[in-house]
């Protein structure tokens, strides 16, 4: 899956929309899916994918949003806390074991951690610095930030709560700790 925006350029103006492309193959067969935006402008930025079902993330209309894609289908989930976000914000989704989502978003100097739960979308304050990677493994959810001086910083997140910095590395020295 590749994700991104599409432009449409109408009378006097110019839109950009969310969209994914997807192939079963993988080098034939490419199909564009145009994702749900209200007619507002907006990009996908992320998506991880489970056995039939993907998330994808981004924002539209500067906040941010999330799709799920079943069979070849998008729609628009609904219930998401307003989270701003725009061009150039980064916004990362991770599929956790339970098959939900979790979507880490940059916001400054700091994060904004989004998780799917069985009663809706909850959030909560993210590491500190600014993002360039999110993943889950099992119970634990990692993130990796980076500070103006060149600091690299792997986060740990366990059931919801901040293991606090997990690795560190300074201009590419890695010294591990265990957080989680």
């Amino acid at each position: 899956m590749v994700v991104g925006s599409v432009l449409a350029l109408r009378a006097g103006s110019v839109l950009q929309t969310p969209a994914v492309w997807t192939s079963e193959r993988g080098d034939t067969g490419w199909r564009r899916i145009d994702l749900p935006s209200g007619g507002q402008a907006g990009e996908a930025a992320s998506a991880t994918c489970t056995v039939g079902s993907c998330a994808v993330v981004g924002w539209v209309g500067e906040q941010v949003a999330v799709w799920r894609l079943e069979a070849g289908v998008a729609r628009r989930v609904e219930g998401l806390t307003s989270i701003p976000a725009t061009s150039g914000t980064p916004i990362i989704a991770a599929a956790r074991s339970d098959g939900r989502t979790a979507v880490l978003v940059g916001q400054g100097s700091g994060s904004v951690l989004v998780t799917e739960g069985s009663s809706g979308w909850t959030s909560r304050p993210g590491p500190a610095g600014n993002v360039t990677a999110f993943a889950v493994v099992g119970p634990s959810e990692y993130a990796v930030t980076s500070s103006v001086d060149g600091t690299v910083t792997l986060w740990c997140f366990q059931d919801g709560v901040d293991g606090g910095p997990g690795a560190s590395a300074r201009a590419g020295a890695s010294s591990p700790r265990s957080a989680c």
